[in-house]
C-alpha cells in the first residue's frame, strides 16, 4: 500500500511560507547593490516598488494555475500540462540540478556571512563555506524529520523577521526625529546605462524570488484552491511593504555613497544608530531572516524534486515518503547532496545569483507560455477565479526586456552555461525518457529496497491527473 500526502499547511502556515521564502538575502545584499547599478535612491526605491508589483502580477498567473492543478511540482506540473513532456524536463531538470543548487548555496552563505559578522569581520572564506555546509545539513535534517515542525519554526521565524524589518523601519524614522537627514536630490547621479537599469532589475527579481516555487509544495496546503492564491497576494504585499520602509530607513540613516560601499549593510545601519552595541544583536537577527528563507526554500525544492520522481522523469525512489513522518526524505537528501557539491566548489553569490535570475527568467516566461495555451483549453475544474489578461502580458513583456538586454549589451559569456546545460539536458531527455536507456542499463529495484528498509520509506501512491477527462 503506497502513502500519499497529507495537507498540513494552513492559511497562517502558507502565508508565512511565502513571506519566509521571499525575505532573506535579497534585501540585505541586494540594496546596496541596486543603489551602485542605478546611481540614484529615487531611482532605486522606483525599481524596488515596481519589482514588487511585477511580482505580484506574476503570482496571480501562478495562483490561477495552481487551482487547476494544485499538484506537487508547481511550476513543472504547470509546464507539463501546457507544453508537453519536453520542455517539462528540461525545467525540472535545470530546477533541480542547476537553479535550486545555485539558490540555496547564495542563502546558505549569506546566512553564513551574518552568522559569523559578530566574530569575525573578515572571515576567511573557508570559514564561511564549513558554516554554510552546517547549515545546509540542518535544514535538511529538519525538512526531513517533520513538515509540521518545520512549518510552526518557519511562523515563528517569519514573525522575527518581520519584527526585524519593523525595528530597522522605527529606528530610521527615530533618527529622522532626532536630527533630519540632507537628501541629495531624489535623481542625482542617475545612470544612463540601459544596462545597469537591468542589473538593478535583476536584483529586485532576486529580492522577490521565491514565490514562483511555493506551489510546489501546494498538495501540503489545505484546501489549496481558496487558501493558495489568498496566501501568495498577501504575503507579496507585506514583503513590497516591507522592502519599501526598511529602503527608507536605510536612506535615513545613511548616505548613499555608504549604502553603496557597505558589504553588510544591517551592521553599517546598527553600527550607525548606537555604535557597535547593536551590531551583534541586529547581524544575529539578520542571521534569522536569512536561515528563515533558506528554511522555505529547502521545502520547496525537495517538493520538485519529488513532483520530477512521481511523474517518471527522475528515479522512483526520490518520491519515496517517510512512513511516520510523511516527509520526501530520499528527494530532501538528493538537493541537499547537489548543493553541498556546489558550496564546495565556490563561494562567489554574485555569479551564483546572475545564472540563477537569467535562468529563472526564461523558464518564467516558459509558463507563461503555458499559461496562454491552457487559457483557451476547455479544463476541468475551472480555475477558481481569471486572471485578467493584461496582466500576463505586461509580466511577458517586462521578463521579455530583461532577458534579452543582458544578451545584447554585455555579451556575458558565463550565460552560456546555462545553454550548455539544456543542451545536455536535451540529449539526457532522449537517452533516459524517450530511449528508456538509463531504466534499461540499471536496475534501482535493489537500491529501492535498502533505501525502504534503512530510512523506513514506503513508496507514494500513483497519482490520476482529476482535471483529465
Amino acid at each position: 500500500m503506497g502513502a500519499d500526502i497529507k495537507p498540513k499547511l494552513g492559511l497562517v502556515g502558507a502565508t508565512s511560507f511565502v513571506i519566509g521564502t521571499i525575505i532573506g538575502s535579497g534585501i540585505f545584499i541586494t540594496a546596496n547593490f541596486m543603489l551602485r547599478s542605478v546611481g540614484s535612491w529615487g531611482l532605486s526605491l522606483i525599481i524596488w516598488a515596481l519589482s514588487g508589483v511585477a511580482a505580484l502580477c506574476g503570482a496571480i498567473c501562478w495562483a490561477e494555475l495552481a487551482t487547476i492543478f494544485p499538484k506537487q511540482g508547481g511550476t513543472y506540473i504547470f509546464i507539463k500540462e501546457g507544453l508537453g513532456d519536453f520542455p517539462a524536463f528540461l525545467y525540472v531538470s535545470t530546477r533541480v540540478f542547476l537553479l535550486n543548487p545555485c539558490s540555496n548555496a547564495v542563502q546558505a552563505l549569506a546566512s553564513a556571512e551574518y552568522l559569523m559578522a559578530p566574530l569575525s569581520p573578515c572571515p576567511p572564506t573557508q570559514a564561511i563555506q564549513t558554516t554554510a555546509i552546517c547549515l545546509l545539513l540542518l535544514m535538511t535534517f529538519l525538512h526531513c524529520y517533520s513538515t509540521t515542525l518545520t512549518s510552526n519554526l518557519n511562523t515563528v521565524i517569519t514573525a522575527i523577521k518581520l519584527l526585524t524589518l519593523l525595528a530597522i523601519t522605527i529606528a530610521g524614522f527615530i533618527t529622522l526625529a532626532k536630527s533630519p537627514p540632507s537628501f541629495s536630490p531624489p535623481f542625482e547621479g542617475t545612470s544612463s546605462s540601459m544596462s545597469s537599469y537591468v542589473t538593478a532589475i535583476y536584483g529586485g527579481y532576486w529580492s522577490y524570488a521565491g514565490w514562483q516555487g511555493i506551489p510546489a509544495g501546494i498538495e501540503d496546503i489545505k484546501d489549496p484552491r481558496r487558501t493558495f492564491p489568498k496566501a501568495i497576494v498577501c504575503g507579496l504585499v507585506i514583503v513590497t511593504i516591507s522592502y519599501l520602509l526598511v529602503n527608507i530607513a536605510f536612506l535615513l540613516v545613511l548616505s548613499t555613497e555608504e549604502i553603496k560601499t557597505s558589504s553588510l549593510l544591517v551592521s553599517t545601519f546598527s553600527s550607525h544608530i548606537a555604535g557597535s552595541s547593536l551590531a551583534t544583536p541586529f547581524s544575529l537577527l539578520v542571521f534569522i531572516s536569512l536561515f528563515g528563507s533558506f528554511l522555505g526554500a529547502g521545502f520547496i525544492n525537495g517538493r520538485f524534486c519529488f513532483a520530477a520522481s512521481r511523474e517518471h522523469h527522475l528515479p522512483k525512489f526520490l518520491s519515496f515518503l517517510h512512513q511516520h513522518s510523511n516527509t520526501p526524505v530520499t528527494a530532501q537528501m538528493m538537493h541537499a547532496v547537489i548543493t553541498l557539491l556546489l558550496l564546495c566548489v565556490t563561494s562567489r553569490i554574485g555569479l551564483l545569483l546572475r545564472l540563477f535570475v537569467f535562468v529563472s527568467v526564461g523558464f518564467d516566461i516558459l509558463v507563461l507560455c503555458s499559461f496562454f495555451m491552457l487559457r483557451y483549453r476547455k479544463l476541468s475544474p475551472e480555475p477558481a477565479f481569471k486572471t485578467p489578461l493584461i496582466i500576463p502580458i505586461l509580466y511577458t513583456l517586462f521578463l521579455m526586456t530583461i532577458l534579452v538586454i543582458p544578451i545584447i549589451k554585455d555579451q556575458d559569456m558565463k550565460l552560456l552555461i546555462p545553454l550548455v546545460f539544456l543542451v545536455t539536458i536535451s540529449f539526457l531527455y532522449v537517452l533516459i525518457i524517450r530511449k528508456k536507456l538509463l531504466s534499461n542499463l540499471v536496475n534501482f529495484s535493489k537500491l529501492e529496497r535498502l533505501l525502504c528498509n534503512l530510512l523506513l520509506l514506503v513508496p507514494v501512491e500513483e497519482h490520476t491527473d482529476e482535471h483529465k477527462q
